[in-house]
């Protein structure tokens, strides 16, 4: 499933009746926010791995304490099929 609004997230996630194996958010997103839809989605199904993508630094989310320690962490941008670009860089935050 993908999904851009995170108010229609939760509804496919609701209406939805196999596993979510995974939720990829952006920490920050137009409406609630990752965290926020992370919080959402635990109400409606328990368990849910997730993985949290952001384009602002490491250090920007710790300073700012969006994200509390030991949540993954993908850090946009993200390339492929180019040798020399920057890829994306995963990080657990500590």
């Amino acid at each position: 499933m993908v999904e851009d609004e995170e108010a229609q997230a939760l509804d496919i996630a609701q209406r939805h009746e196999g596993p979510i194996h995974l939720l990829l958010a952006d920490v920050v997103m137009p409406q609630m926010g990752g965290c926020a839809l992370t919080e959402s989605l635990a109400l409606l199904r328990a368990g849910n791995e997730v993985l949290y993508m952001s384009g602002y630094t490491e250090h920007a989310i710790a300073s700012g304490g969006v994200l509390d320690p030991g949540i993954l962490l993908l850090q946009k941008t993200l390339h492929s099929g180019n040798p020399d670009a920057q890829g994306a860089r995963g990080s657990r935050r500590r």
